[in-house]
């Protein structure tokens, strides 16, 4: 059986509307809809999240080598997406520090603004994916309240280093 119908399956043994489910796991009911349809893939988060709702397994929730791989992939995907472009915010950061003097000041104004930019794009894109390690993280360490891994610690560099250079580039430029 593919997960579309077993989604589907437990959710009428439940007896419970796409609308219940939507909100349990805080997504919209065209989600849920799209997941039943086979249209798209729940993430590993969501999966989590719908296995104790209704009160199953993963292992027997998912049971399709495909959809594991599948989860595996895309896990190791988001991972690289948020190391790679946190790195890469740093070295623009820095590479903004390093030619600031040299640079017109218009030019500085739009780095600075494209940089911040970065920062708050960055930011919210890293938010469920570090609370989905959050989850995962918890489960291991006896609930703490917030487990401090290297992904919180490249995060807060990488926005650390966005606003020292707003502050030393405006500094400078004053």
């Amino acid at each position: 059986m593919k997960l579309s119908e077993r989604l589907k399956q437990k959710r009428v043994e439940m007896q419970l509307t796409q609308d219940d489910i939507a909100e349990r796991i805080h997504v919209s009911r065209q989600t849920i809809s799209n997941w039943e349809n086979n249209r798209t893939l729940p993430d590993i988060n969501s999966l989590v999240l719908i296995s104790d709702v209704y009160k199953i397994s993963l292992d027997e929730l998912i049971k399709d080598r495909n959809m594991i791989k599948k989860l595996s992939n895309d896990t190791k995907q988001a991972e690289l997406w948020f190391v790679n472009s946190n790195l890469l915010h740093t070295v623009f950061c820095l590479f903004i520090l390093n030619l600031s003097d040299s640079i017109d000041i218009r030019v500085k104004v739009a780095l600075i603004l494209i940089q911040s930019l970065f920062t708050v794009f960055i930011t919210l894109n890293a938010l469920p994916f570090l609370k989905g390690r959050q989850e995962n993280l918890k489960e291991q360490y006896s609930e703490p309240k917030l487990v401090i891994d290297e992904h919180i610690v490249l995060l807060i560099v990488s926005i650390g280093a966005g606003i020292c250079t707003t502050v030393l580039t405006i500094y400078g430029m004053v």
